[in-house]
């Protein structure tokens, strides 16, 4: 962990006070203590800069709700930024399925079509999880990428 946070320790009162008997407030420091943590700065996120070829395969079936399936897209939306789009960097394409399979980008260098694939081509599809058929469409992918990339 990183970044700062806060520790807690909290005493409960097990049972009320009986007769003359006191119980210390909730925030007194015989019942509650708080301190500083994890006080180091967090690295910063890593990018891939690596040539490679991506195809990002995601799962649109009912397998998810469909508030479920927007958390998948935003995280999508998200790990775009950290690849480094270039000729001699990263080449990233999306596929989807769920009883079948569609590229909803092919390979390209521009961020921001695939920004724009992510928001408004994929979709939720709901039905069955044929995940062999999504991934049979990444291969077909990536076999059109580049030859002196590594493929992923």
């Amino acid at each position: 962990a990183c970044g700062g946070g806060t520790q807690r320790k909290v005493r409960r009162v097990l049972a009320p006070a009986r007769g003359s008997g006191r119980c210390p407030k909730a925030l007194h420091p015989r019942r509650y203590k708080r301190r500083a943590c994890n006080p180091s700065p967090c690295p910063p996120d890593p990018v891939c800069e690596t040539k490679l070829d991506v195809v990002l395969v995601v799962d649109s079936s009912g397998s998810w709700t469909a508030k479920g399936f927007e958390v998948v897209r935003k995280f999508v939306a998200g790990l775009v930024d950290r690849y480094k789009l270039g000729k001699s960097q990263v080449k990233l394409g999306i596929a989807e399925f769920s009883k079948d399979a569609t590229v909803v980008q092919g390979l390209t260098f521009d961020a921001k079509a695939i920004k724009e694939a992510v928001s408004s081509r994929l979709k939720f599809r709901r039905g069955l999880t044929d995940m062999a058929k999504g991934l049979l469409s990444a291969d077909k992918m990536l076999l059109e990428g580049r030859k002196d990339a590594q493929s992923e």
